[in-house]
């Protein structure tokens, strides 16, 4: 059985601004890995390595939503003090009632598989923009940060779809594997690799 590497569930975004741009004038600075915009997204779980996701697929299925709209805030990272890394992202409000309402649905379908997510008042919903491999202390991930500034901004979601990361020399891709639309739209199912 072939193993479809790092699935995950998520939004993809389109953003009006490319943050990627600000942040490789500083790829010479730090060792910065920079997340193309074709790659913004928000996710919701990382499967990891799967052998099948048909399951998955037939459980998300069932889940019907509204299209509704997400507030980007402001900028915000994760530091990793043992390993001296961290990631860099835009933060999305987590005050929202129609984003806990999918989260939920989808935590209910995959706690029937028995995969477990987090709950929502743990969850972090954010968009990677960036990864630091090897600052000296945390202060840089903030240097970094105040080169971008980030306006509010309302996001329209009408779609979540389960992706695969397929690793390339120029970085990594991720390409659907199902998506669930709103209500106004249709699911759709990609061939697989």
């Amino acid at each position: 059985m072939k193993i479809i590497p790092r699935t995950f569930l998520g939004i993809p975004l389109k953003l009006h601004e490319d943050y990627s741009e600000k942040l490789k004038l500083q790829k010479s600075k730090y060792k910065l890995s920079v997340v193309p915009p074709i790659n913004y997204h928000l996710t919701f779980h990382y499967f990891g390595d799967r052998h099948e996701i048909s399951s998955i697929v037939n459980s998300l299925d069932s889940i019907k939503f509204a299209e509704f709209v997400i507030h980007v805030i402001s900028t915000g990272y994760f530091y990793r003090k043992k390993s001296r890394s961290g990631v860099l992202y835009i933060d999305v409000l987590k005050d929202n009632d129609k984003l806990l309402s999918v989260y939920n649905k989808i935590k209910i379908q995959l706690s029937s598989l028995n995969i477990k997510i987090s709950e929502y008042s743990d969850w972090n919903p954010h968009i990677t923009i960036g990864r630091v491999r090897k600052i000296t202390d945390e202060s840089q991930m903030v240097e970094i940060l105040n080169q971008i500034k980030v306006q509010e901004l309302e996001l329209t979601v009408s779609e979540f779809a389960l992706f695969t990361s397929q690793v390339s020399s120029s970085g990594s891709v991720y390409l659907k594997l199902f998506t669930i639309h709103s209500d106004y739209h249709h699911t759709s199912f990609q061939p697989i690799l």
